[in-house]
């Protein structure tokens, strides 16, 4: 299957998404924490915008993306509940 130009950019925007969390787990910086909550949204916009012209196989490629996102989104939250706490 050959997916997309957007999917593709998507996947690899998830990774670097990702690679944020990461630095942020190992070196705490509220500015890193903010553009994960400000990506995120976008993050959701661009990725349903793009489920809605992709083909049934692609939109499965993308679903994944999204969880991807969703997970790291939400390891964010339990991690900045844990530096509170």
């Amino acid at each position: 299957m050959k997916i997309s130009d957007t999917t593709l950019r998507l996947l690899k925007e998830s990774n670097r998404f990702f690679e944020k969390f990461y630095t942020l787990f190992y070196k705490f910086e509220k500015e890193k924490l903010e553009e994960i909550y400000a990506e995120h949204i976008r993050f959701d916009k661009d990725l349903n915008r793009a489920m809605e012209n992709a083909v049934k196989e692609e939109r499965l490629v993308l679903h994944s993306i999204a969880n991807i996102v969703s997970g790291v989104y939400e390891m964010t939250n339990n991690y900045f509940e844990m530096m509170l706490g």
